[in-house]
């Protein structure tokens, strides 16, 4: 009974006309009740959860101690509080919103605003320069204007209003980020210590406790890999993780952990767009790198990468406490995983596996899927008995074959086999499969062989 090599990461190196074998809308975990101790999981599909104004939706927060745990959200260039507008939101950049009790402000790549929960008002910022990030640390805002390597924080709380209720900030309160001369592009907050993302250069800063000079650089902390763009970091698994200007993925350790292949960089270096997010879902915590047309994810608990594909284009996450949710990049929708419809009434969870073969030639007499039959779910409609398909490739992946049907079996079919029979034969350079469920069930896999014996009891 020899095993097909089930591939639990998306490959998508293309140069050299390397086979393309993505994971696409699933994830790999360890399962011990599995013969090979692994499984692949399907993602639920995405479902509006509400929608705000025309969209694009560009960037969400939501935290117990802001705004009531209302969701922020910048939507068509309109900051949305419990689903509400607020004001406009100036700029066609890179969003980010950052919160605290004061309130939440919003940024776009021009006027930075705030909203207090009844107030929304435009902040005047120091020589009146755009702002291309904002992000917040012990009760201060701190903010990223464009073109320079300063950066610039409000007083801790109440002590940032004025005496209308509007954020000041103070054109001294700032700091060069000069260990390396770098424009600045991106930041976040780990902790107590502010990380300034340059396009050369990533510094790391931390809190000092004195009002007059709140933060200091770390001496010898700094990383000599740049960030890509703004809305290229984010915080992940108890650190954070970016894209660097030459389409590297990293996440920070005591150096730069590479973590992509030559085949994410080579998708990311492709897209004009690229936007990194994080999100938890259960238990695996994802990066997430949205593409002009795909998104990968790397999973922090496996190490491994795959891709997420929806009908209507792209998405992008958020810090969202009641999520994960996402927001639509082609309207003012906001997504959560619920069910296995997709947007459109089809979601594609598909998985590749087979073997090499140098020479020769081996016939294929069956294969066989380790997976889940007769799910109480399937009695949905058309899809009381759902398919599974089987698209072969004579070539190593550069051609699909038609693809070969399959049925999952009717509820209580738990014995099911899923199989394949008489696939012809294969020769060099070896068998190759896609398979594919696309009907709105749950989908699990955990094995699967080829030329294995049929009997057994109660068949």
């Amino acid at each position: 009974m020899p095993d097909l090599k089930i591939i639990t990461t998306t490959i998508r190196r293309g140069r050299g006309n390397m086979p393309q074998m993505p994971l696409v809308n699933m994830f790999s975990e360890a399962a011990i009740t599995e013969p090979r101790q692994f499984a692949l999981q399907s993602f639920p599909g995405l479902t509006v959860t509400t929608t705000l104004g025309t969209g694009p939706v560009a960037a969400m927060l939501q935290g117990g101690g802001i705004l009531d745990g209302a969701l922020a959200a910048l939507s068509g260039g309109t900051l949305y509080t419990g689903g509400v507008a607020r004001g406009a939101v100036s700029g066609a950049g890179a969003a980010s919103i950052a919160g605290n009790e004061m309130g939440a402000v919003a940024a776009a790549g021009m006027i930075a605003s705030f909203y207090d929960g009844a107030v929304f008002s435009a902040i005047d910022f120091p020589d009146g320069q755009p702002v291309i990030k904002v992000f917040e640390q012990g009760g201060r805002f701190l903010f990223i204007p464009a073109d320079g390597q300063d950066w610039y924080w409000t007083a801790p709380y109440a002590d940032m209003l004025d005496g209308s209720g509007e954020i000041i900030v103070d054109g001294l309160d700032f700091a060069s980020a000069e260990s390396e001369p770098d424009q600045l592009v991106d930041g976040l907050v780990i902790g107590d210590s502010p990380i300034l993302g340059g396009r050369n250069t990533i510094e790391f800063w931390t809190k000092t406790g004195d009002l007059d000079l709140p933060y200091v650089p770390v001496e010898g902390r700094t990383f000599q890999k740049g960030v890509r763009a703004t809305g290229c970091m984010a915080l992940f698994d108890n650190t954070f993780g970016w894209v660097s200007p030459d389409n590297i993925v990293y996440i920070a350790g005591n150096v730069p952990q590479r973590i992509s292949d030559a085949g994410v960089e080579e998708l990311i270096a492709a897209s004009v767009t690229c936007r990194v997010d994080s999100y938890f879902f259960e238990g695996h915590e994802f990066l997430k790198i949205g593409l002009d047309d795909v998104t990968v994810e790397f999973d922090a608990q496996t190490r491994q990468w795959n891709e997420r594909r929806t009908g209507v284009g792209n998405f992008r996450g958020g810090p969202v406490v009641s999520g994960p949710l996402f927001g639509s990049t082609v309207d003012g929708s906001v997504y959560e995983l619920s069910g296995y419809t997709d947007l459109v009434g089809y979601q594609e969870r598909s998985f590749c596996a087979g073997f090499t073969l140098p020479g020769g030639a081996v016939p294929i007499r069956n294969v066989r899927l380790r997976t889940n039959p007769g799910q109480t779910e399937y009695l949905t409609g058309d899809y009381t008995n759902p398919t599974v398909e089987l698209i072969q490739s004579f070539d190593g992946g550069q051609t699909l074959e038609a693809a070969l049907p399959e049925y999952l079996g009717e509820q209580g079919e738990y014995r099911r086999e899923v199989e394949w029979r008489a696939l012809g034969i294969a020769d060099a350079p070896g068998f190759f499969g896609k398979f594919r469920v696309t009907a709105p069930v749950p989908w699990r896999v955990s094995g699967a062989g080829f030329n294995e014996a049929g009997g057994g009891r109660s068949r």
